[in-house]
């Protein structure tokens, strides 16, 4: 995470995604992965939700859309609005 912290303090970075790969080596998923996910629907879907216009997964804001969208967790659904849960089941 170095690397992501270096280029933070060169550009300013708003959310960085990364998916759960339980056969990655040395992936571990702790506290702080599991809050960052829990951000998603009030920190990171405002941001992309514009892109729910577009078609899923045919422009780089669509596709961050519907990859941000797969990371929810399933107890923070709930907090996902309505109309980004039924754009991205279009995909």
């Amino acid at each position: 995470m170095r690397w992501l912290k270096e280029a933070h303090s060169l550009s300013p970075i708003a959310f960085a995604l990364r998916p759960e790969d339980r056969d990655a080596v040395r992936i571990e998923l702790d506290a702080w992965h599991r809050w960052s996910a829990s951000q998603i629907p009030e920190q990171v879907l405002p941001r992309l939700a514009p892109h729910a216009k577009e078609k899923p997964r045919t422009t780089t804001g669509s596709y961050l859309l519907a990859y941000a969208l797969e990371f929810v967790p399933t107890s923070d659904r709930r907090r996902v609005p309505g109309e980004l849960i039924r754009w991205a089941k279009r995909a």
